[in-house]
């Protein structure tokens, strides 16, 4: 919570209404007062050549934006007054200011940057402003042909290059969400160069009028709806969903808080709710392989992002589920679009509520050093170590320490979020002792030491070319099973080459079917057993799957490809068989360290660099129930402090 001054005498009333001295342009004179409890705001001079403050720049050309002030207890924003025209005409605008708790009915637009090239003209305040040519085409079609119609949108109503306000603005954009009658959430027009299908238009009507109906009757009835449409309108509402406004990271904070949201493509408009519905219709769609052939190259809807994502945060969000918790929104967001990496933090503080872990809105942080103090701040406030359970190499990728997360990708390791237990909390004696030598940062948090015990090590890895290419959505039934066939004899003889003492090659076949089972489900309920794809196994191995299994087999087929696309097995020098994520590189030599304060399936893969260690990436180990009992001893022991810990410096 921003913290509040007092309120300043009468003679200092000036001081507070006007820019700062660095922002005022030079030989003017400070603005004179005329009151703090003014509507609309006192009218301040216009000025020009502000020096951009932060690394974030624009081209924009302004003169309208008047200085924001700060008076105790009342939160300044700009809204934009769209006055009424024909949409060929000329956008005439007025840029006003309010106390945002007087600032009467607004709505809020949400869009995309796309590139934040300021390049088209509009009048706000009979004086020329530079906008993105979305922006533009946005306005144009809210634009009403007989009254004004007024609306926040962010990069109008804040000065961007100053950073000190868009800091406060930033910090308001919560309130303004939630002020707001409702959000106008603009996609673009019918043709949009994403879509990728030249210059042919897309359906919109009828996919619209295909997401309302699915929305009248739920998602359950897709199959049935879809039938009573075009081809070309279901292709379409596919299209529109894939679309990079719904990847957007903003999107969430400003979906999440709305009280009603238009989604509006040029001039066709529907409701946030059957859109949703619709997305869900589609991801049950998808996972039907027939999908694959209607919709080759499109983007998968079932993946983590887009509507289903914006539509599961805004859920959790109403429902009050997670919206305390920052980290929680972060691993649920990471590696959606963001202009700013900085703003995958700060778009979610809207919706942290006041027990998250304190982050203080600043542009003028650089964005290694706030990626840092989330890694930091994460450990501290769970004293635990399941954070770095979210570490990949990405972070070491882009100059970030390797305990540190890159929140602008998406997780390496996310076919592991099923494969490891994210639910439960580490037990009360794996808390960390942050007054002790349990963990220690240095001062420019480049380096996190901690206590850990060595697992084992990795001594043979699949290698590469034994690995299959993901593959595209369109690939056959035939050339699916081909691959697993292929897939699965490499791996199985890399299995038999180091066994256990006493095992049968069989035997190590029936162990790898089974590891690979726990590793593909993660432990969820599926409606095949571990028996049923041993079967699946031989019958590929031999050349045949007979009609009745693929038709049961079809709908996990792909996922099973790209699943080994994903992953890379691996055998430890204890023989034990385990996965890593096939991006992060896991090499013979890697060792496998528990970390105190972390539980049993917190099991870290990481590299020995001089005297150092780069953390690069969790695994999954697949123990014998013996080993599974032994290893559970010594994690708890590890953190009751009874087992013999060594200590290691990540960086």
């Amino acid at each position: 919570m921003e913290a509040r001054c007092p309120t300043p005498p009468a003679g200092l009333l000036a001081s507070c209404l006007q820019p700062p001295p660095h922002l005022r342009p030079r030989g003017s004179a400070a603005p004179r007062a005329s009151g703090c409890m003014a509507t609309p705001l006192v009218p301040l001079p216009k000025f020009n050549g502000i020096p951009v403050l932060d690394g974030f720049k624009t081209t924009n050309y302004v003169e309208t934006l008047e200085a924001l002030p700060r008076i105790q207890g009342l939160h300044a924003i700009r809204l934009l007054t769209i006055l009424p025209g024909a949409f060929a005409d000329e956008l005439q605008c007025t840029l006003e200011r309010y106390f945002i708790d007087r600032s009467g009915e607004f709505e809020t637009l949400s869009y995309t940057w796309k590139g934040a090239s300021f390049t088209q003209p509009l009048v706000v305040n009979d004086d020329r402003f530079l906008v993105t040519s979305n922006v533009e085409t946005a306005l144009k079609h809210l634009r009403y042909p007989d009254r004004a119609r007024t609306v926040w949108i962010d990069s109008i109503c804040i000065d961007q290059r100053n950073v000190i306000e868009k800091n406060a603005q930033v910090r308001l954009m919560g309130n303004i969400y939630k002020q707001g009658t409702r959000v106008v959430a603009w996609i673009g027009m019918e043709n949009e160069e994403e879509d990728g299908i030249g210059t042919q238009a897309l359906d919109v009507a009828g996919a619209f009028a295909l997401a309302l109906e699915i929305g009248k009757e739920g998602s359950a009835k897709y199959p049935d709806v879809i039938k009573r449409h075009s081809e070309y309108a279901l292709f379409s509402l596919t299209k529109l969903s894939d679309r990079s406004y719904f990847r957007r990271q903003w999107v969430i904070q400003e979906i999440s808080l709305s009280r009603e949201i238009t989604v509006k493509c040029a001039t066709h408009e529907i409701d946030w709710n059957s859109l949703s519905e619709a997305a869900e219709g589609m991801r049950c769609f998808g996972q039907d392989p027939r999908a694959n052939l209607l919709f080759g190259g499109t983007r998968r809807i079932w993946d983590l992002f887009g509507i289903r994502a914006m539509e599961f945060c805004r859920e959790k969000s109403v429902a009050g589920d997670f919206s305390n918790d920052l980290l929680e929104l972060l691993q649920t967001t990471r590696g959606r679009e963001a202009t700013d990496p900085r703003d995958m933090v700060y778009s979610l503080m809207g919706i942290c509520g006041k027990d998250s872990m304190p982050v203080d809105v600043d542009y003028r942080k650089h964005v290694v050093r706030l990626y840092k103090e989330i890694a930091k701040d994460s450990i501290l406030q769970s004293l635990n170590l399941n954070f770095l359970r979210m570490c990949d190499h990405w972070s070491r990728d882009e100059g970030l320490p390797s305990w540190t997360v890159n929140w602008t990708h998406i997780w390496a390791g996310q076919w592991m979020n099923r494969s490891l237990d994210f639910l439960p909390r580490p037990p009360a004696k794996a808390r960390l002792d942050p007054n002790s030598d349990d963990l220690a940062f240095s001062d420019d948090l480049n380096f996190l030491t901690i206590k850990g015990h060595l697992v084992d090590v990795i001594i043979l890895c699949q290698e590469h070319t034994d690995m299959p290419k993901n593959p595209k959505d369109s690939i056959g039934d035939d050339e699916i099973y081909e691959v697993l066939k292929g897939v699965f004899a490499k791996a199985e003889n890399l299995c038999v080459s180091l066994m256990r003492p006493g095992q049968t090659p069989e035997e190590r076949r029936r162990e790898f079917i089974e590891s690979f089972f726990w590793c593909f489900t993660g432990g969820a309920k599926t409606d095949f057993t571990k028996e049923d794809l041993a079967d699946l196994h031989d019958k590929i191995m031999a050349g045949h799957v007979p009609e009745e299994d693929r038709k049961f087999w079809n709908k996990y087929s792909l996922k099973l490809v790209r699943f080994l696309a994903d992953a890379r097995l691996f055998v430890t020098r204890g023989a034990v068989i385990g996965y890593a994520e096939r991006v992060c590189d896991a090499r013979p030599g890697d060792l496998l360290i528990s970390f105190k304060g972390c539980t049993a399936e917190s099991v870290l893969i990481n590299r020995a660099v001089g005297d150092k260690f780069e953390l690069i990436s969790g695994c999954f180990l697949h123990f014998t129930p013996e080993e599974s009992m032994a290893h559970q001893k010594t994690v708890d022991d590890v953190n009751d402090g009874t087992f013999k810990t060594e200590k290691y410096t990540l960086l």
